[in-house]
């Protein structure tokens, strides 16, 4: 399982895994990856942390299975 303890934790362990995103834009135009960017997004968007906390779960379940 790939929870840790506290709600940062989580965040730094999706940061981590992370490599980029798409589409992701202000109204001045798109928005260049940044780690502490998508970290503070995290924290404020716990709903997004938790979808991706369960993209990286499900993906984990798989390479087992391999």
């Amino acid at each position: 399982e790939l929870i840790l303890k506290g709600e940062k934790s989580n965040a730094d362990l999706v940061v981590a895994m992370t490599t980029g995103w798409e589409n992701f834009t202000k109204a001045d135009g798109p928005v260049k990856f940044e780690k502490s960017l998508l970290k503070d997004f995290l924290l404020a968007n716990p709903g997004y942390k938790e979808q991706a906390v369960e993209f990286y779960t499900d993906r984990a379940n798989h390479l087992g299975n391999v």
